[in-house]
């Protein structure tokens, strides 16, 4: 960057003094700070050799902006455009690992702050299917000059060796729901750097997004340096954002990106001018959320209709949907509304009306719900749930009634089954 680094130079020269006098300048470890002035009247400037700890090259003045970009290019540390007046900040070189839109948030938020980011890893296209929300990282860091890598597994080994290739001081590992091994966790020397959107130490563990929208609990978006447990390492900032009743989980994942990009435009500047100070978990308020699979959506319709809704809004998009069954077909309702004045009452399952433009009124436990946005399982169109079910119909399995059903096939197929077998005799 040698170009807009003697730019910055020429255009500082004529407002900063020549009245300090260095013979030799040197540039340590990270967060030191290089003055422009001292330009003027240095004959020798000290920078670090590559790899080699204590170890410095020197150059002389009078070649300098001639030899800037040989000997600098392969520098583990580079000198960062983020200097205003002459102050220039040596920088730590980044790679930013993920899938999802949290990492395209996380890459976007380090580009506009100006970091290092030596390397992008990203999820190849066919390893995408079981990932919520994947999105391609290529289309923002390569118009950018960054070089993007693409993996099944983070820790097969040519990943491994193509992150120390490019010998990152830290890494960001957000949106990725893989391992990462400690043969891959050693090569940064700071560390990693991870994500997670609830306010830790409370909520660790999987299927954040899901378990928020479930319980309508505030969140927040929280950078933390990972350690061998489980979301529980220091954490470097949280910024909070609130979970409604309401909310469906597309808008909790909204407001966490908003909060997500407070949480970053906060922290980076400190970050990269070289602070480091993550503060640890209390252990005592630590609490874990399991994972979540496509079957913890089946909605059962004996449940009270808040916590009938609460699922619907918990599985929604980006998740699979919550689902019951209409006259053998998977059927995911998207969207649904509480009814807490109508004085109606019905069997539990069964729909008991049908507005148009509204949706389907269905008996739950104790109350009733508005299904407004259906989709069977096999069709590509979502549809409001008026146009799909009917007064009368009942959602869902009656266990009782499709036992007996079962058992009279059963009996029906032995019969067959015995006069064929009395046809061999």
């Amino acid at each position: 960057r040698s170009s807009r680094f003697r730019s910055r130079y020429e255009a500082l020269r004529g407002r900063r003094g020549d009245s300090e006098s260095c013979r030799v300048l040197t540039m340590a470890g990270v967060g030191a700070k290089l003055d422009i002035r001292h330009f003027q009247c240095l004959s020798t400037l000290k920078l670090p050799c590559p790899g080699i700890r204590h170890k410095w090259t020197q150059i002389n003045t009078d070649s300098f902006w001639e030899n800037l970009r040989p000997s600098v290019a392969n520098l583990p540390r580079t000198i960062s455009k983020r200097a205003q007046y002459g102050e220039w900040v040596e920088t730590m070189r980044i790679v930013v690992a993920g899938a999802t839109v949290s990492t395209y948030e996380t890459l976007d938020a380090l580009i506009r702050h100006g970091a290092d980011i030596v390397g992008v890893l990203q999820l190849r296209n066919e390893s995408s299917h079981t990932v919520t929300g994947f999105i391609k990282l290529d289309e923002l860091a390569e118009p950018h000059g960054i070089p993007c890598a693409t993996f099944r597994n983070i820790n097969d080994p040519e990943i491994v060796e193509q992150v120390r290739q490019w010998q990152p001081d830290v890494m960001f590992v957000v949106g990725l729901s893989q391992l990462v091994r400690a043969e891959m966790m050693s090569i940064p020397p700071r560390g990693s750097v991870g994500f997670h959107p609830t306010f830790l130490p409370a909520g660790r563990g999987r299927a954040p997004l899901a378990w928020l929208t479930l319980d309508a609990q505030p969140g927040a978006a929280t950078f933390f340096l990972i350690d061998e447990g489980v979301d529980s390492g220091p954490i470097f900032v949280q910024e909070t954002f609130g979970v409604t009743p309401n909310d469906y989980a597309a808008d909790v994942e909204r407001k966490l990106l908003v909060a997500m990009k407070v949480a970053l435009d906060r922290w980076l500047p400190e970050l990269l001018s070289g602070i480091w100070n993550p503060r640890p978990q209390d252990e005592v308020l630590a609490t874990y959320n399991g994972r979540r699979s496509v079957d913890d959506g089946l909605l059962d319709w004996n449940q009270s209709a808040e916590q009938v809704h609460s699922l619907i809004r918990a599985t929604s998009n980006p998740h699979p949907g919550a689902y019951s069954w209409y006259q053998g077909r998977k059927l995911i309702i998207w969207r649904a509304e509480l009814e807490k004045h109508l004085p109606w009452r019905g069997a539990i399952g069964r729909v008991l009306q049908v507005e148009p433009g509204r949706g389907a009124l269905v008996q739950v436990g104790d109350g009733l719900l508005w299904l407004t946005q259906v989709q069977f399982f096999d069709d590509l169109e979502r549809r409001s749930a008026d146009t799909v079910l009917k007064v009368g119909i009942k959602l869902g399995f009656v266990v009782q009634d499709e036992v007996a059903v079962l058992r009279a096939r059963v009996d029906e197929l032995e019969t067959r089954l015995s006069k064929l077998e009395g046809r061999d005799d």
